[in-house]
């Protein structure tokens, strides 16, 4: 007697997508997200749901019965939830946006990122603000700003304490109806103003002795080379 080859089954019944929760929990998680991006008031109601799927969802694994709607609300939630620390719907009194007036004052703080050359001989930083002085009247501050330096600027590096003084300015959006938003893409960075000083008007107050890292220095060498071949060709 000769075996039969095994018969393969064609016609299965597919399984639930729950049994390939993936694609579905991710898609709710996106949409939590574009909800956070449309309707940033939400907030407590997305904590509401969280907390009821997440009771939900717990009783349906202890008792072993399948549910599907809390699991999604849940990833809904934490969608919504996930740009909370990028897009605040408010900031601390002491916070950097409540200063944007277009007064002059004197801003100390420390460069949180490394510092970057940009064409026209400007040096860009990322400053996380710690005081502001007005007037003589010195009061803590909070928040990151975008600081442009004209001219030679001193040698700047990472975790260097800066003193200058200069204005504080929002950021604003490219006046283009469904344009890119750069107000968002710099909250994205933690970055809600900006500053422009002179070279002569910024002072370092404390330096980091410690070297850049070896990515950095190769790519302001090759920044160097790429300036000085452009100079170059403008001179020919």
């Amino acid at each position: 007697m000769t075996d039969r080859p095994p018969v393969r089954p064609t016609d299965q019944a597919e399984p639930p997508f729950w049994y390939r929760p993936l694609l579905p929990l991710t898609v709710v998680f996106a949409l939590g997200i574009g909800s956070r991006a449309i309707g940033p008031d939400l907030q407590f109601l997305a904590i509401v749901v969280a907390a009821v799927a997440f009771v939900l969802t717990g009783w349906a694994f202890v008792t072993h019965r399948r549910s599907w709607l809390p699991p999604l609300l849940l990833f809904w939630s934490l969608g919504y939830g996930a740009l909370h620390p990028w897009l605040p719907n408010s900031y601390p009194a002491h916070h950097i946006n409540h200063y944007t007036d277009g007064a002059h004052y004197r801003i100390v703080g420390t460069v949180d990122r490394l510092p970057r050359w940009t064409p026209g001989h400007r040096l860009r930083a990322v400053i996380r603000v710690e005081e502001l002085e007005r007037q003589g009247r010195l009061q803590a501050a909070c928040g990151y700003i975008r600081l442009t330096v004209f001219g030679d600027a001193p040698v700047i590096r990472n975790g260097d304490r800066l003193v200058f003084t200069s204005r504080l300015r929002p950021i604003r959006n490219f006046r283009n109806p469904g344009g890119f938003d750069y107000r968002r893409h710099m909250a994205f960075q933690k970055i809600t103003a900006t500053a422009w000083a002179h070279a002569g008007a910024v002072t370092v107050v404390t330096t980091n002795l410690a070297d850049p890292p070896l990515w950095y220095r190769a790519r302001q060498g090759f920044r160097r080379l790429i300036d000085a071949e452009l100079e170059g060709d403008a001179q020919a």
